[in-house]
């Protein structure tokens, strides 16, 4: 049975990839900064982006995303492996999106 801090903990990290979600679908660049550390570095090479800073994929997101009318990201099997004091959620991320007129 799990105990009350990996419980919290668990729904905790839920939270931050909701936020992250919602973020980036509403382009709510001061939300996308509350989730990540200024010192974080985050990955989206296997995409076809860029891997940097928070603020360095927070610029490139804001240039890039324009280009489509509708986001909407879906996670899926919420998997969190949590050790000590650090976590992993390998989980599936995908985003539902339409380009704007022209923009492809």
């Amino acid at each position: 049975m799990l105990d009350l801090q990996t419980i919290s903990d668990r729904i905790e990290i839920d939270d931050l990839i909701t936020a992250y979600a919602r973020a980036v679908d509403t382009l709510d660049w001061a939300r996308f900064d509350d989730v990540f550390t200024p010192d974080a570095v985050i990955d989206y090479t296997a995409g076809g982006g860029i891997r940097g800073t928070r603020d360095e994929v927070r610029d490139w997101l804001a240039q890039t995303l324009p280009a489509f009318t509708r986001m909407q990201h879906y996670v899926a099997q919420k998997e969190v492996v949590l050790d000590g004091d650090t976590a992993r959620r390998p989980s599936p991320l995908d985003s539902g999106s339409s380009p704007a007129s022209g923009a492809c």
